[in-house]
C-alpha cells in the first residue's frame, strides 16, 4: 500500500460528517471511490450538491455519479470539456452549510491522496464570496 502525502481525504470526510443540514462542492474530478461512496452516504441525509467539470475523467464514473444521484444527490456538470481551454471548471473546494469552506489543490481523486495537495479553510470574510461564485456557476450548469 502507498503513503499518502496528505490526510485531505480524511477531512473532507470529517467535514461532511459535521454538515447539518447542507454541503456544496465544485470540483474539477470526483473518481475517488472512497469519497464516492461518503457522499453518497450523506446524501441519504443531507443535501449534497456536486458541481463538477465537464471533463471525460467524470464521465467516467458515470455509474458511481448515477448512485450518487440515486441516494439523493444533486449532480451538475459546467464549463468546457477540456483542461486549459477557457471555461473550464478548475474549482476545488467544499461548502459546509453556508458557515464555513475549505479548498485547494486538492482534486477528489484517489491519486491526488499521493501528491503533495493542500486543502484549507478559508477565511470567514471569504465564505460569502465562494458561496455567491457557486451559486453563479450552479444556476449556468
Amino acid at each position: 500500500m502507498q503513503k499518502t502525502f496528505n490526510n485531505n481525504r480524511e477531512q473532507i470526510i470529517a467535514l461532511l460528517e459535521k454538515a447539518e443540514n447542507k454541503v456544496q462542492i465544485a470540483v474539477s474530478w470526483l473518481t475517488d471511490e472512497v469519497l464516492i461512496g461518503k457522499l453518497a452516504e450523506t446524501a441519504k441525509r443531507k443535501k449534497v450538491e456536486l458541481l463538477l467539470s465537464c471533463d471525460a475523467l467524470n464521465v467516467w464514473r458515470y455509474s458511481a455519479i448515477r448512485e450518487l444521484q440515486s441516494k439523493g444527490a444533486v449532480v451538475l456538470k459546467t464549463g468546457t470539456n477540456m483542461p486549459g481551454v477557457r471555461g473550464f471548471m478548475h474549482a476545488k473546494f467544499i461548502i459546509v452549510d453556508d458557515k464555513l469552506a475549505y479548498g485547494g489543490s486538492f482534486n477528489f481523486t484517489d491519486g491526488a491522496n499521493y501528491n503533495y495537495e493542500n486543502f484549507k479553510e478559508y477565511a470567514t470574510k471569504e465564505v460569502q464570496a465562494l458561496i455567491q461564485d457557486y451559486q453563479n456557476w450552479w444556476t449556468t450548469a
